[in-house]
């Protein structure tokens, strides 16, 4: 008998701290915990406010107090982004609005049975710093935006590192080298980052190298505990996979949506791109600067005799670039006279064209295919960038002629006599970039993607 009594005091004690019901709760997304849902590649808020502008899910006003659910016009919600309208005197007005990241605090309207998350209803999206911190600016319901989430493909990544996901596959969630830099040494004045490897092909250490292409400092990559994950963003949010600092119990005769959306299955593989520069300065390097026989003279020359026709603004190759604004991003306008150069009416400005020698990086964007375990499946190059280096522009800062498909380049190339060299080795530029043999500086990478080769 006293042990059937205690048994059902236990159960009393159990359910009454079971949490069942609706709640709502309080997402900073600043907060390094929540950070996959923050990134620059794949922010929660910037993929709402895409959605809803794109018509493919609705703006709400939610009233708890009121229990009311008002659908938003596109005018409506528009005027729910706008942080200011300022007159500056020059005879009209600037609409300030707020940015995706701007809206860096959710709530979460969702119910739970015996502590486990059984329906998500409503996603309220704040901004914490604005004039009203505790009042959403828009709401969205959650199966709709699941429904987006999945067809985006957008994904929930933690790396096991600052610098990858997994051992094998670098990963920056956006930033760039140069962040990283900063972020890393702020006080000094350092220009490149190399990624070494061993001789077994791992990452072994951080370069960090100055404008004169002088090791400066190596730090070493060691790995981290931290478990790299990967997930569909709409199951990371069913799955609570965030640290919420507030709960409260909701009541509220505000529909619920009837149950969990089911999320499909991830893909087996995903794909990176990963950006990299060789600088033809590098004593390294020099098999691609030979006089006259430079690779970016050969890519130059293709251009002019017609070999490579297409050219484009980006290194995703996503952006045509038309032959008029290839020639006038590949010269520089000069001022010159014929006559009296003391006489400032006789001067006259004239394009000319860069020389292939002026063009002193080029960049390399490869695309790399990995698994879930972090195996390496196969990469490959996918384009080839020209840039006038830093050395030769009057700002100091390196100038993006255009980019190329590295296929294109490669047929183009592959059996020209020129890509051959004799000095100090023999060899092929185009071999030696589909074997990267070269030494080159980390840039960026892109968001990890679902993409089997």
């Amino acid at each position: 008998m006293h042990r059937f009594t205690l048994l059902l005091f236990s159960l009393i004690i159990f359910n009454a701290n079971a949490q069942n019901g609706r709640f709502i709760q309080q997402v900073d997304l600043t907060a390094e915990e929540n950070a996959p849902f923050f990134s620059r590649d794949y922010s929660l808020p910037e993929l709402t406010i895409e959605a809803i502008r794109a018509g493919e899910i609705h703006a709400y006003d939610v009233d708890y107090s009121k229990n009311t659910l008002t659908t938003l016009t596109p005018e409506q919600f528009s005027s729910r982004l706008i942080i200011s309208i300022e007159d500056f005197g020059f005879g009209s007005s600037d609409t300030i609005l707020y940015a995706g990241n701007d809206f860096n605090t959710i709530e979460i309207d969702l119910s739970k049975k015996n502590n486990e998350i059984t329906a998500i209803h409503y996603i309220h999206f704040k901004v914490k710093d604005s004039a009203t911190p505790g009042q959403p600016r828009f709401s969205v319901s959650f199966t709709e935006l699941s429904d987006y989430l999945i067809q985006k493909k957008a994904l929930w990544i933690r790396n096991s590192s600052s610098w990858f996901w997994k051992g094998q596959v670098a990963h920056l969630n956006g930033y760039y080298a140069s962040d990283i830099i900063y972020n890393t040494f702020p006080d000094a004045n350092y220009s490149y980052i190399h990624l070494y490897k061993g001789a077994d092909g791992s990452y072994e250490k951080l370069q960090v190298y100055s404008m004169d292409h002088t090791l400066a400092q190596e730090l070493p990559l060691r790995s981290s505990s931290i478990k790299a994950e990967i997930k569909l963003m709409a199951s990371a949010l069913q799955n609570g996979d965030y640290l919420a600092f507030g709960e409260e119990k909701l009541r509220t005769k505000i529909r619920e949506t009837s149950k969990l959306v089911t999320p499909h299955a991830l893909d087996e593989n995903f794909m990176i791109i990963q950006n990299e520069e060789i600088h033809l300065l590098h004593p390294e390097n020099t098999k691609f600067y030979m006089e006259d026989k430079e690779l970016p003279t050969l890519i130059i020359e293709a251009i002019e005799e017609g070999k490579i026709t297409k050219i484009f603004k980006d290194n995703l190759l996503t952006a045509p670039m038309t032959k008029e604004e290839w020639l006038h991003n590949a010269s520089e306008e000069v001022m010159y006279s014929e006559d009296d150069w003391e006489s400032e009416d006789d001067f006259e400005s004239r394009r000319v064209m860069y020389s292939g020698r002026s063009a002193t990086i080029v960049a390399v964007s490869w695309k790399k295919y990995f698994n879930l375990q972090g195996e390496v499946l196969a990469q490959m190059p996918h384009s080839i960038g020209l840039f006038i280096g830093p050395e030769q522009t009057l700002t100091g800062l390196s100038k993006p002629l255009g980019y190329f498909s590295f296929n294109d380049v490669y047929h183009v190339l592959k059996n020209s006599p020129d890509a051959y060299y004799n000095s100090p080795e023999s060899g092929n530029f185009i071999n030696d970039l589909m074997k990267r043999d070269y030494f080159s500086y980390f840039t960026s990478t892109s968001g990890i993607m679902v993409q089997s080769r």
